[in-house]
């Protein structure tokens, strides 16, 4: 039996592409809910602005966490009150941030045995 197969380059490139969007936004989604879960809460407010953004086209990064409350950067790195007291940080974002490091092996499990399908290249030929 002699097998000829054709791969294209660019269905395989962008069946890659898929793929990582996908492990992406999971990953994106794990580190908001663990933000969620470790922020600090007075109102809820920091905690319900925060969001997963879809990068705009050409950008580096796939997806976004965005926290839009205008305070959550005092909140995530500390400041002073205007008495001069000192708030100390509570890093919520970047402990989520290592979390999701971590378990971005897990993370990329589950996406696969979830979300990947099978994928077949392109066969061009088959002779017996």
């Amino acid at each position: 039996m002699n097998f000829s197969f054709t791969w294209k380059a660019e269905e395989v490139q962008a069946e890659l592409e898929r793929r990582a969007r996908i492990v992406a936004k999971d990953a994106a989604v794990f580190m908001l809910e663990t933000y969620q879960s470790l922020a600090s809460v007075k109102t809820a407010y920091m905690v319900k602005s925060a969001s997963v953004v879809e990068a705009p086209e050409g950008s580096r990064f796939s997806f976004y966490v965005v926290v839009a409350a205008p305070y959550a950067e005092w909140v995530e790195f500390g400041h002073t009150t205007s008495t001069g007291r000192w708030v100390p940080p509570n890093p919520a974002l970047r402990i989520a941030l290592k979390q999701t490091m971590a378990a971005f092996p897990a993370i990329a499990e589950k996406a696969k045995t979830r979300g990947f399908g099978t994928y077949s290249p392109v066969v061009a030929g088959f002779t017996k």
